[in-house]
């Protein structure tokens, strides 16, 4: 008989950031290790994960990894490449997979670095099964916080079709999660974005910095919308200069830097791009109402726009 050659063993497309040296402690740095863990993600393509265990399945109750922006990039974990993600056990903070930001590094925008993000070359890509601290939040301000100023986000999404589950945390003095697309806003350049269970809280002191911030969806029109669903913040939520979203699942509970009558939600739409087409059902606040803003003559009201009864002004 003839030998039966041996199957070439297929690529592994999970990248466990513990092969590559992370510390569940937080006694080390794992910077480097998260860093090489992406790279093979990246070189695997569509598909590749880096994968974060939580500390407690490693035998460290109540553990974290703690990493720096140490490749410089926009965020300390930035998915450049299409169909890649993050993933770890379960956003819990005692036990599931805490990142924690180790410094207030400056990052090439001349701010400081965000956790994670997804620039608008990378397409399709996931996170989840995280719980994420900028380490700027009351209660645990390890480094000062700046009066008006967007950072650090813990997550920043830039591009589309992207998905998000189970992601909470803390961020610093402006947005904790961001789904933004490029200026000009009103443009409409991203959609099919997607968020799905997590608790967020940022400080929001204001000047348009927003804990859950979604700007600039609807690149795909009415047949793909981008969805938050499950949601709980503290701190309140902007939907800016949007189209086709859907926000159906949202707690908010005012925190120390928000007056008890805040908004929940700030519906903001300008003259040069007319929101419309925004659904929202099944809010829960715990201080004020959905507010509807107008800049710039845009025109009231705002079209295909459907709000809780009597929870809006």
């Amino acid at each position: 008989p003839h030998p039966v050659p041996t199957p070439t063993p297929l690529p592994r497309s999970s990248f466990n950031v513990m092969d590559y040296g992370a510390d569940p402690s937080g006694a080390t740095l794992s910077s480097t290790a998260f860093l090489n863990a992406r790279l093979a993600a990246q070189k695997y393509g569509p598909g590749g994960t880096i994968y974060v265990p939580s500390p407690t399945s490693q035998g460290v109750k109540g553990g974290h990894y703690l990493i720096d922006n140490v490749a410089n990039t926009p965020g300390c974990i930035h998915l450049e490449g299409s169909g890649i993600g993050i993933m770890g056990d379960g956003d819990d903070e005692m036990t599931g997979s805490k990142l924690l930001l180790a410094t207030a590094k400056m990052g090439p925008q001349g701010r400081r670095s965000g956790m994670v993000s997804i620039p608008p070359t990378s397409l399709g890509c996931a996170v989840g099964g995280l719980f994420v601290d900028g380490q700027s939040s009351p209660g645990n301000n390890t480094y000062p916080q700046i009066h008006n100023d967007p950072d650090p986000e813990i997550l920043n999404v830039s591009s589309s079709h992207n998905r998000v589950s189970n992601f909470s945390g803390r961020a610093g003095t402006g947005f904790c999660v961001r789904f933004v697309g490029a200026s000009p806003c009103y443009d409409f350049t991203v959609g099919d974005n997607q968020y799905q269970g997590g608790l967020l809280e940022g400080l929001s002191y204001g000047g348009g910095f927003i804990t859950l911030d979604v700007d600039c969806q609807g690149a795909f029109g009415p047949s793909i919308w981008t969805y938050i669903k499950d949601v709980s913040i503290f701190g309140n939520m902007a939907v800016y200069n949007d189209c086709y979203v859907s926000v159906d699942g949202l707690t908010y509970t005012p925190n120390a830097h928000n007056p008890p009558c805040q908004a929940c939600i700030e519906v903001t739409t300008t003259g040069k791009g007319p929101a419309h087409d925004l659904s929202f059902a099944n809010i829960v606040s715990n201080g004020g109402p959905i507010k509807l803003e107008f800049y710039d003559g845009a025109p009231n009201p705002i079209k295909n726009l459907v709000l809780p009864s009597g929870q809006y002004w």
